[in-house]
């Protein structure tokens, strides 16, 4: 079939030379026939959905030449280098057509061509199927060798994290082991070291407790012998040098004889001796101590008698005192003590000691004969008693009253003693 714009213009050009009228008269035809066949000119160009579904409508409608007058004007429906499946509706919807219009042979026709696209589709269809899952497959195989792969991967970091992990617990519990070696062997010498060092202390003291019990059995026994001497010797020596001096007195002449004067001198040096040794447990222990417990230590210690009862107290709020002075005021007690037992012939005696803020009192009585002449006839009892006095600054006052009353002062500073 010749398009009608392709003849238009053959007539044009065969008859515009000879009558210009006829070339007016086709014009104005041309443009007519342009208006009027304007749909189907402009349905060549509609799309391919479009067409298949009017054609597919007129073929529903029994207008069987629409339909193949569209299904003509169907793009590259001849063309078979490429396999589409509008092409092979549009060629289905012909054989159909045809079918209808009973023209077996174009019918026929068509539907082979259909087929031959449709199985071309199909096996397009299937070679593009088959070749995605192979695609796929591949895809698939790669990505689980590189999975392989990525999983041995894993597998070597752990292996190699284990055995990293095993030879730092390794190193490290080596390092604890010797650490621990280090500080036990450290510890165990420091151990023996102090073990060393408490018995060479508990040695030394063990030492030191025998060198002090020696001295202070050496000092007891010393005191032992020094009080012994001072309550018995010395009074005695003292009173033979009175007697002596007494005698001189009252006998001049006996005074110009060589053997009493070597006499009286033979007396005074063990008298002075005497004294020496009464005096040397001056320098005992300095530490603080209590008067009242080593007072009453000495009266407890004294023997029983039938013939005199001696009692002891003390009121205040007692002090510790420098060792000083505990030893002379308990050197005192003692010397007016060893008075009353021999000389007061009392049955009743009383030490009283009181603490006052500023001083101590220390008061000896005795129901006893008392002295006759007591500042005259001063033994060396008393000259001691006077000379530890004047250590300890302090006085003494002697009264007679139904016996002996001895009361003595001693002042107390800040310094002298130490409250607890």
């Amino acid at each position: 079939m010749i398009k009608p714009l392709k003849m238009i213009s053959i007539v044009t050009k065969t008859y515009s030379s000879k009558r210009p009228a006829v070339l007016s008269l086709l014009f104005y035809l041309s443009t007519l026939f342009i208006c009027l066949s304007g749909k189907p000119a402009i349905a060549q160009h509609e799309a391919p959905d479009s067409l298949l579904i009017q054609a597919a409508k007129a073929i529903e409608t029994k207008q069987f030449h629409k339909a193949i007058y569209l299904l003509n004007r169907f793009p590259d429906r001849d063309d078979q280098t490429h396999f589409q499946p509008q092409r092979a509706k549009a060629l289905q919807l012909l054989s159909e057509a045809y079918n209808k219009l009973g023209n077996k042979e174009k019918a026929y026709e068509y539907f082979e061509r259909y087929r031959f696209i449709k199985d071309s589709l199909f096996s397009l269809e299937k070679n593009k199927m088959i070749s995605q899952l192979k695609t796929d497959y591949e895809t698939e195989k790669k990505d689980r060798k590189i999975a392989e792969q990525q999983l041995l991967l894993k597998k070597d970091e752990v292996r190699s994290f284990r055995k990293q992990l095993i030879i730092w617990g390794g190193i490290i519990t080596g390092m604890l082991v010797l650490l621990l070696c280090f500080f036990s062997l450290a510890g165990y010498r420091k151990k023996q070291k102090i073990t060393k060092k408490i018995r060479e202390q508990m040695q030394h003291n063990y030492e030191i407790q025998q060198i002090e019990a020696h001295i202070n059995g050496t000092i007891e026994e010393h005191k032992r012998i020094a009080l012994h001497l001072q309550q018995n010797a010395y009074p005695v020596i003292g009173h033979a040098a009175n007697i002596l001096k007494d005698l001189q007195e009252k006998d001049p002449v006996l005074g110009h004889s060589e053997s009493f004067s070597e006499t009286c001198q033979i007396l005074n040096v063990v008298k002075k001796d005497m004294d020496k040794i009464c005096r040397t447990d001056q320098h005992e222990d300095m530490r603080n101590k209590l008067l009242s417990s080593t007072l009453k230590a000495f009266i407890d210690n004294i023997p029983q008698s039938r013939d005199l009862n001696i009692s002891f107290n003390y009121t205040g709020t007692e002090i510790p005192l420098p060792g000083v002075y505990v030893l002379h005021l308990t050197r005192i007690v003692q010397e007016l003590v060893q008075n009353v037992i021999k000389h007061a012939a009392a049955t009743e005696a009383n030490v009283q000691l009181k603490y006052t803020a500023e001083q101590l009192t220390l008061l000896v009585a005795d129901n006893g004969k008392g002295f006759m002449h007591p500042v005259q006839n001063q033994g060396m009892g008393l000259k001691n008693i006077k000379e530890r006095l004047d250590t300890l600054k302090g006085r003494m006052m002697m009264e007679q009253v139904q016996g002996t009353r001895i009361r003595i002062v001693i002042p107390l500073d800040a310094g002298t003693g130490e409250k607890s």
